[in-house]
């Protein structure tokens, strides 16, 4: 749905298409990203399950081969949807993190519960970044300054992300693209830029101001689709990948962050909805549903429901292609989503009890407003300590937010 906002786009500017009005992207025929206030209310509900402060892998830290060649395919999982796809001599590394963080501040926000699946100084030659948009989990400039800094590598990015990252790390080689567009990295090496269904934001101000996107890696490897942030959008966009491309190698699909259904990239919709890995299905596929699992905490359900519906987030899968010919999944995308029915029964249920912990939380922010007004300015008179008063309780008011992740984009 277009936005109607005419604000100026500090990203990008080009010619209306059918997914920017001159102003935003959108999603054609889509869903807008929730409100703010929706996104408060998620923060404020309580009904977050309780996330460890320290989840280790079971396995170790991989020391990935240097290059791997020809058609042999080799994932590395790093974390969330950091990945290291290494075929025909190539090394790529998907929307990489190894920041503490996923959030704009060094001291609040979602924080690693575990180390990444490779180290920094163990990482082969990297070649190329498949960046699919801003948010904090994805976009991690800290991390991106450490690879031009080592490896130098272009990044391909949908419209928009290249002010972002040419602002941070100046001199970085960044490919920017629309939906539909193709770039050839090497003789025979082409990267395809795709539709998701997602957003876009680094704050409260630039929402939808530049692009998001999936990515299809074709070389002699095979097809291998990433599909970065994705809601499920009745599975149109992974139907058109499947006959775009004829079927892939390896699909690799987000399946965590789904719940709570107002804004995770995997909510479903009505209409009976099925699993992304689904709509693929009767392609020859090898199908991992790794993405968006328990690096950092980015919605309600804790490590150990992430973990039953998926895979660990951090693992070596070399050998795995061998057990798992085309066609069969390597795990399998939350079970009760095939059920749309069942989803909005747990909101419902839920509701109630959310609702009263936000009216809790409520009353705690205005106590702490009014404290901040009442201490505020006493030498001033009139108008100046009222103007003063408010001032402060709004700045303890946005302090509180900040601490309680409001502003760690999801």
């Amino acid at each position: 749905m277009a936005a109607r906002t005419r604000a100026a786009n500090r990203y990008y500017s080009g010619p209306l298409s059918d997914h920017f009005d001159g102003s935003l992207f959108f999603n054609p025929e889509g869903r807008p990203p929730a409100r703010f206030t929706d996104l408060l209310k998620w923060q404020l509900s309580g009904g977050r399950s309780k996330w460890p402060a320290a989840w280790p892998s079971p396995y170790p830290q991989a020391k990935p081969e240097q290059r791997i060649e020809g058609a042999a395919l080799r994932l590395t999982m790093v974390g969330h949807a950091s990945l290291l796809i290494q075929t025909a001599g190539l090394n790529i590394l998907t929307d990489p993190v190894w920041s503490e963080r996923a959030s704009p501040f060094g001291f609040a926000g979602p924080k690693r519960v575990n180390a990444p699946g490779i180290a920094f100084c163990d990482l082969p030659p990297i070649d190329l970044v498949l960046l699919s948009h801003n948010h904090y989990d994805h976009l991690d400039l800290a991390t991106l300054k450490r690879l031009k800094q080592s490896h130098d590598p272009m990044v391909i990015t949908p419209l928009g992300n290249d002010a972002i990252i040419g602002t941070a790390v100046p001199g970085m080689r960044v490919s920017v693209h629309d939906w539909g567009d193709s770039v050839e990295v090497a003789s025979g090496d082409i990267i395809h830029i795709e539709p998701v269904h997602h957003w876009s934001a680094r704050g409260g101000r630039d929402r939808r101001m530049a692009l998001w996107a999936g990515f299809v890696v074709d070389t002699a490897g095979g097809k291998v689709y990433f599909a970065g942030d994705t809601g499920f959008h009745g599975g149109t966009n992974y139907r058109r990948m499947a006959e775009k491309h004829g079927g892939f190698r390896l699909a690799i699909l987000p399946i965590g962050a789904y719940e709570p259904l107002v804004h995770g990239p995997a909510a479903p919709e009505s209409g009976g909805s099925r699993p992304g890995h689904e709509a693929v299905r009767r392609r020859p596929c090898c199908r991992l549903p790794l993405g968006h699992l328990s690096a950092h905490r980015r919605a309600d359900r804790g490590t150990g429901a992430k973990a039953r519906r998926g895979t660990d987030g951090r693992r070596h899968f070399a050998e795995a292609f061998s057990r798992h010919a085309p066609g069969r999944s390597m795990g399998c995308a939350a079970a009760w989503l095939r059920n749309p029915a069942r989803a909005n029964a747990l909101v419902a249920q839920r509701k109630s009890a959310s609702e009263l912990s936000m009216i809790k939380w409520i009353i705690i922010l205005l106590i702490v407003a009014a404290a901040a007004s009442l201490l505020g300015m006493p030498a001033l008179a009139g108008a100046a300590a009222t103007g003063a008063r408010i001032l402060i309780g709004i700045v303890l008011i946005i302090f509180l937010l900040i601490v309680l992740g409001v502003f760690a984009v999801t």
